[in-house]
């Protein structure tokens, strides 16, 4: 089943070079599959086509962070927050801000990531991951990021709540 969907997106690809949902998604099937450096080569495409796809720089920026490249994937964190619209889904927001704030932590910017998630919390008050991030510290704060972090787990491959309802 998983290989018909990467024959179905290449097939859409091979169809339409320009469509940039087919690299973002099969960038989601790579990161589900383990497979983040090709993950991270159709998120590129997917950016190059659309630079106002907040979903792509997101599922980059956390493929990026898995890899424990931080300063890349705080770069493209910071990018999908700066292009969410009223129209961006809820859910990915919240999963940027965590996102961001974690990649500050593992870089030791304590502060910024508190910063970062406080922010966060502010506009999505019943979010319990920003939530137990800010209430967390030392050992305890470490394992709720080390955990958000790890490869596989970082990226929403089901696009649950991550896409627009049309």
């Amino acid at each position: 089943m998983q290989q018909q969907r990467f024959r179905d997106f290449d097939q859409a690809i091979k169809i339409n070079s320009s469509f940039t949902q087919a690299f973002n998604d099969r960038g989601l099937a790579y990161v589900s599959k383990g497979e983040t450096d090709r993950a991270i080569e159709d998120f590129n495409q997917a950016i190059k086509l659309n630079p106002k796809l907040a979903l792509a720089f997101s599922a980059r920026g956390n493929s990026l962070a898995s890899k424990a490249e931080y300063d890349k994937a705080i770069a493209d964190l910071t990018q999908a927050l700066s292009i969410v619209t009223p129209q961006t889904p809820p859910a990915l927001v919240v999963l940027v801000y965590a996102a961001l704030g974690d990649g500050y932590h593992k870089t030791d910017q304590h502060a910024k990531a508190r910063e970062v998630w406080a922010d966060g919390a502010l506009k999505f008050p019943d979010d319990d991951g920003l939530k137990q991030r800010l209430e967390s510290e030392g050992h305890a704060l470490a394992v709720i990021v080390t955990h958000a972090l790890s490869a596989g787990r970082r990226v929403n491959t089901t696009l649950k709540g991550l896409l627009p309802i049309a």
